[in-house]
């Protein structure tokens, strides 16, 4: 597939990655920018981890586990954390996170040890963080308030949501190349990532929502929720649960009109599972364009067939 346009797309963990896995096997990556979530981050060991930029920092390196849905394919996990045994991290995603840490420690801003990381790795996209600040998503479950990995992988995400909230958002300032990718993109896309977990905290940064809506001509969502096909694994199982409780934490329904009347503010398109075709008309009335593909698939075709469907220039030209 040849395209002479920016593609720049907001983007959590594992819908960001399989989407660049999809832009990669494209030949698309040099003409590709993402902008990751970080509110999920956590200092494990004194690194900073930041599951949702390195998901897709692996996929486009080629050595994301797809089948775990994070860290590095083929990992060992030979050195159990010693401030959060409940957190595995793999022995070569540990090596990355030493890498930037001391990037880090040498008073380097995020995206620039993020930018500097990606070009060792020989990655030929651009990723960069929604913004430099410290911005952590925190949860409250009966009285309690914990952190959004305690929540999600040492509770197992059981634990009921009270409260879901930003911690730092009012102060925090989009990263340098944020802004302006979303003012040059020829397309911009919203990853089939957690409008709760992984959106939200994106378009919350200061200036990032109103610069979308902006250039909302151009701006396709991806449903990350095909609410007819069935969740044969328990992995799947898990992470539609975790999903649906945030998004129900911030009063998003859990269904793909649900995540589409979220982003209406600032999308003209959107992208329906074909498992939900019979949704078409329904997310049509909020004024979207609306098609079908598969979106949460895992294989190559599954990728390709999506990708072809986003950044089909005649739909694009339309509106």
């Amino acid at each position: 597939m040849t395209l002479n346009h920016r593609i720049v797309v907001i983007s959590g963990g594992l819908g960001g990655a399989r989407f660049a896995m999809g832009l990669k096997e494209a030949g698309l990556d040099r003409q590709s920018s993402f902008v990751t979530n970080v509110a999920d981050d956590v200092v494990v060991d004194d690194l900073v981890v930041c599951p949702d930029t390195d998901a897709v920092s692996y996929a486009f390196t080629g050595i994301f586990d797809d089948k775990r849905g994070w860290g590095i394919a083929g990992d060992r996990f030979s050195h159990p954390s010693k401030t959060h045994p409940w957190f595995a991290i793999g022995d070569m995603d540990r090596s990355w996170q030493r890498r930037r840490q001391r990037l880090l420690s040498r008073g380097m801003p995020l995206h620039e040890a993020i930018r500097a990381c990606a070009v060792q790795m020989g990655i030929r996209a651009t990723i960069v963080p929604a913004t430099n600040s410290e911005v952590r998503t925190r949860i409250v479950s009966r009285g309690t308030a914990l952190g959004f990995q305690e929540w999600l992988v040492r509770d197992g995400a059981r634990m009921q949501v009270d409260e879901m909230g930003l911690a730092g958002i009012d102060d925090a300032e989009p990263s340098p190349g944020v802004l302006p990718a979303i003012e040059e993109a020829s397309v911009i896309v919203i990853a089939p990532s957690s409008p709760a977990a992984s959106i939200r905290p994106i378009i919350s940064v200061r200036g990032v929502t109103e610069a979308l809506a902006q250039r909302r001509d151009i701006v396709v969502a991806v449903s990350p929720i095909a609410s007819k096909l069935p969740l044969v694994l328990e992995r799947d199982q898990r992470r539609a649960h975790a999903r649906a409780v945030l998004m129900e934490a911030v009063g998003i329904p859990h269904e793909p009109i649900g995540v589409a009347r979220s982003y209406r503010r600032f999308i003209s398109r959107f992208v329906l599972d074909r498992a939900d075709g019979e949704l078409e008309k329904d997310v049509a009335s909020l004024d979207v364009d609306v098609r079908t593909a598969p979106t949460v698939g895992s294989t190559p075709q599954a990728r390709a067939e999506l990708l072809s469907a986003v950044l089909d220039q005649s739909w694009l030209a339309t509106g």
